[in-house]
């Protein structure tokens, strides 16, 4: 994970839980970490925060301490957006 962090590489997780102020992911089975509600979307929201729960996605992680980790699915998606923006 640690080299996944520091080349800025995607990872994927799965949204396992809603709690205060975001999401509880888990990255391949194991290791929990926390999906931020302002970091969960870009351009679309989801009219309830609940849909995301049970769904994988590729995220970038932001924070990266012990066992604990923040991640952002939106630095992936604005990067995307840009990306088919330019073209």
């Amino acid at each position: 994970m640690q080299n996944f962090f520091k080349e800025k590489k995607p990872i994927s997780v799965k949204v396992i839980a809603k709690i205060k102020g975001g999401y509880r992911v888990k990255f391949e089975d194991f290791i929990e970490g926390f999906l931020p509600f302002s970091q969960s979307c870009f351009k679309e929201k989801p009219e309830d925060p609940e849909e995301l729960i049970g769904k994988s996605f590729e995220v970038e992680i932001l924070k990266l301490e012990k066992r604990n980790f923040v991640v952002s699915r939106r630095v992936l998606l604005e990067r995307e957006y840009n990306k088919k923006k330019a073209d």
